[in-house]
């Protein structure tokens, strides 16, 4: 026993000794070590925020580790559970009117009168009544994506869709109209040669020759069904059109869009007398592929049929053309176009000097919310499916495209 009090008496000295370090890392473990699973778990959550990605949510250090800031301390009273009492208390670690869903897809809390909800995954977007059950498709505008669009989500996509319009200049684009959407077309093309002045006056590059315009509208019956009626004053053609979105690569795993259009166009606005009954109709396969939301290509088989009747000078009844065309977005707004449209199967008008050469355009795009402005350098004086896959004189013009969504 004698030897025992001194050696119990060392080792209570010893802990004594030991107590300020142990105070220390009590301290420690209650002020807070950095853990990863509860940054992953805020991470997570619907209701993070996505530009927040560093332990600076939790603690006074970005690093993690050391004491913790308000909201960590709030965190823990909260029995480390993000509750909705905890999100209105710090509101700038939260996402208040929006949830972000794995797999990119996005839940704005739209009009809590209405308790409606808007569904967001890459460029589509729907607007969801869960009391009535209605899901209907829209596009949001400009400053509506710009308020939604997380810095990180931006810089991973680089933004909208580099598809504006439903035409590059001649050739359709994959843009499909929305359901109950009424748009506006309105195209033109100068008769001059922009390229070649000589033999003639000055006439500004062919803005003072006499043009030859198109007008037309469009109308979305579902997400995936359009009618679309077109009129160009070359020839009075008249063209009916519809089209059919059959894959969407926003909406499904294919790695391509595709959309088929059927036509029939007339001449002398499609009347019967004058007209000798020759109407051409066409069918036109529209693949397309978007490339990290600044380049779209298109791909686009086109048969046209019944070419070979007066008046036209044919000397094939049908044709097929391949029209190849891309779009790359240089800003929001603004776009780069060009498009060619080679016969795959033959001139069937060798005579006729206005269908001599392949349909090549080239141009600019420039949109506003509902509103796209293209000016277009093409050889080719027809806008229809069928007067572009036929081609255009050895020559181009100036013109431009406006289209104007109405609603």
């Amino acid at each position: 026993m004698t030897h025992s009090k001194p050696m119990l008496v060392a080792v209570i000295l010893k802990l004594v000794a030991r107590m300020p370090l142990l105070l220390v890392f009590g301290i420690l473990a209650q002020q807070g070590f950095a853990r990863p699973e509860y940054f992953a778990r805020y991470r997570a959550f619907p209701f993070a925020r996505p530009d927040l990605n560093t332990c600076g949510v939790c603690h006074e250090s970005s690093k993690g580790g050391g004491p913790r800031n308000e909201f960590g301390q709030a965190f823990s009273r909260a029995g480390r559970e993000f509750t909705p009492e905890l999100r209105a208390e710090f509101p700038d670690r939260f996402l208040q009117d929006r949830a972000i869903l794995p797999e990119g897809v996005e839940v704005v809390f739209e009009d809590a009168a209405k308790g409606t909800l808007l569904l967001k995954r890459g460029n589509v977007t729907y607007r969801v009544t869960p009391a009535t059950k209605d899901i209907a498709r829209v596009d949001a505008a400009p400053a509506e994506k710009a308020a939604t669009t997380t810095p990180e989500a931006a810089s991973a996509d680089g933004g909208g869709s580099p598809v504006f319009d439903y035409h590059l200049g001649n050739l359709r684009t994959g843009k499909v109209a929305d359901k109950g959407e009424f748009h506006f077309r309105f195209s033109h093309r100068f008769s001059s040669n922009i390229f070649d002045q000589s033999g003639r006056d000055f006439d500004l590059f062919g803005l003072d020759s006499f043009a030859l315009p198109g007008i037309g509208v469009g109308y979305g019956f579902t997400n995936r069904f359009a009618m679309n009626f077109y009129r160009q004053t070359f020839e009075r053609k008249i063209e009916f059109s519809g089209d059919l979105s059959i894959l969407d690569e926003n909406e499904s795993r294919s790695p391509i869009s595709v959309m088929g259009r059927a036509s029939i166009e007339g001449r002398n606005d499609f009347a019967g007398q004058g007209h000798n009954g020759h109407y051409i109709p066409s069918i036109e396969l529209v693949l397309s592929r978007n490339l990290f939301n600044r380049v779209a290509l298109n791909v686009n088989p086109t048969f046209v049929f019944n070419l070979a009747r007066p008046p036209l000078p044919a000397i094939e009844k049908n044709m097929v053309a391949i029209g190849l065309g891309a779009a790359f977005k240089i800003r929001e707004s603004m776009a780069i176009t060009g498009e060619f449209i080679p016969r795959v199967s033959g001139n069937p008008l060798k005579t006729d000097f206005v269908h001599d050469k392949n349909t090549v355009s080239f141009g600019y795009q420039f949109r506003t919310h509902r509103h796209v402005f293209a000016l277009v350098i093409s050889n080719s004086y027809e806008t229809t499916i069928a007067g572009s896959a036929l081609g255009g004189p050895d020559e181009f013009h100036i013109g431009f495209n406006i289209h104007r969504r109405i609603r």
